[in-house]
């Protein structure tokens, strides 16, 4: 279970926003780059759109709204495709 890219993805992301509320910005992306690259599709989808917007408030502290809002952006496309997986779920098992 330690190993599991889910946890890894979670702790990384946590130590992250941590990092980000403490104006360690560099040591916070160094964190998310880690946490971006252990996300697998199939298994973390949430921890994706978590890291997303970890990014997204990363580059709102540089004053990079541009690419802050790219990371919003794509946070809540996470979320909505999320959303549609759940919905068509849901129709298997009730149809």
């Amino acid at each position: 279970c330690i190993n599991s890219p889910a946890v890894l993805c979670r702790a990384l992301s946590r130590q992250s926003e941590l990092l980000l509320f403490r104006a360690q910005l560099d040591e916070a992306n160094t964190k998310l780059e880690q946490a971006s690259s252990s996300i697998r599709f199939t298994e973390a989808l949430i921890d994706s759109a978590e890291t997303s917007r970890l990014k997204g408030d990363h580059f709102q502290k540089l004053s990079l709204v541009s690419n802050a809002s790219q990371m919003y952006e794509a946070a809540a496309k996470t979320l909505a495709e999320i959303g549609e997986t759940f919905v068509a779920f849901d129709y298997q098992n009730d149809g």
